[in-house]
C-alpha cells in the first residue's frame, strides 16, 4: 500500500483538529502541519471559545445544524471526561444579549445547546440599554490549553501507533566527553528514531539516573529533513545506525 501523506495548513483550532481527526482516520499517514505560528502566537489562542453561531446565507440550514451538533457533542464528550482540565473545555451557562430584537429570535441551534430560553423583563433589567436576550448552556474551549492538547494528542497517535518503527539504542556516557559530570547524573541515554518517507522526526528519550534518587526519563522532539537528521543523530550518537522506513 502506498503511503499516504498529507499537509494541513493552519495550526489554530481548525488545523490542528483535522490533523487529529485525519491521524485518527489514518493511522499509517504521514500529517504535516504547516503554519507561519503555532501555539500561543495564534488567532485560535485569543478566541473566546463559547460555542454559538451566526447564520451563513449561502449554506444551508441543514448542514449548518449538523456542523453545530457534531462540534458540540465532541466538545461536551470532552467537557464531561476526565481531560477537560487538561484539554481546557468546559460547559459554560450564560446570556446573549440584544440591543434591539433580532430577526431570529430563536437561532437555528437553539435546540441544539442546553437548556436554551428568552431572558424574562426581570433579567433584563440588570443590563440597561438591553432590550433582548436569550440564555442557555453551551461549551467552551479555552484554545491557549486546547491547541497544546490537540498537539500532544496527535503526538500520542503516532508515538503508540508506530512503536514497532522504533528502535532503542543505549549509549554510555563514557563514550561522549560533550557530557558535564557524567558520574554525577547522567548514566546512559536511549535515542527513539522515526523516519517517514522524506519527513525525519527524532524522539529523544534522555534516562537521567542519579545515586540515591532513582531515575527521570525526559522526551525531546525534533523535526528536520532527513539527511539532517541523519547528520544530527551520527554526530551526537556514532552507535547509531539510522534507517529510512517506508510503512506499508
Amino acid at each position: 500500500m502506498k503511503t499516504v501523506r498529507v499537509v494541513v495548513v493552519g495550526a489554530g483550532v481548525i488545523g490542528f483538529s483535522t490533523a487529529v481527526c485525519v491521524a485518527e482516520a489514518l493511522p499509517f499517514c504521514s500529517v504535516t502541519v504547516l503554519a507561519e505560528k503555532f501555539s500561543p502566537d495564534t488567532t485560535s489562542d485569543g478566541a473566546a471559545g463559547i460555542l454559538f453561531a451566526a447564520q451563513f446565507p449561502d449554506i444551508s440550514v441543514e448542514r449548518q445544524r449538523r456542523w453545530f451538533k457534531d462540534s458540540f457533542d465532541h466538545l461536551r464528550a470532552i467537557a464531561q471526561s476526565q481531560q477537560s482540565p487538561e484539554a481546557g473545555v468546559m460547559m459554560s451557562s450564560g446570556y446573549q444579549i440584544f440591543k434591539d430584537v433580532p430577526a431570529d429570535p430563536k437561532p437555528y441551534w437553539s435546540d441544539l445547546v442546553i437548556g436554551f430560553r428568552l431572558m424574562t423583563d426581570r433579567e433584563l433589567e440588570r443590563f440597561p440599554g438591553y432590550k433582548f436576550g436569550q440564555a442557555f448552556t453551551t461549551v467552551k474551549c479555552e484554545c491557549s490549553s486546547y491547541l497544546p492538547w490537540l498537539e500532544k494528542r496527535l503526538f500520542n497517535i503516532y508515538f503508540h501507533t508506530l512503536t514497532a518503527f522504533f528502535q532503542t539504542v543505549p549509549v554510555t556516557w563514557q563514550d561522549h566527553g560533550w557530557f558535564k559530570n557524567p558520574e554525577k547524573s547522567l548514566i546512559c541515554i536511549f535515542i527513539f528514531l522515526l523516519l517517514i518517507e522524506t519527513t525525519a522526526v527524532v524522539f529523544f528519550s534522555v534516562r537521567v539516573e542519579q545515586p540515591q534518587k532513582g531515575s527521570v526519563t525526559h522526551l525531546l522532539r525534533l523535526s528536520r529533513c532527513l539527511s539532517h537528521c541523519h547528520f544530527c543523530a551520527a554526530a551526537l550518537f556514532p552507535s547509531l545506525q539510522t534507517h529510512r522506513l517506508v510503512l506499508p
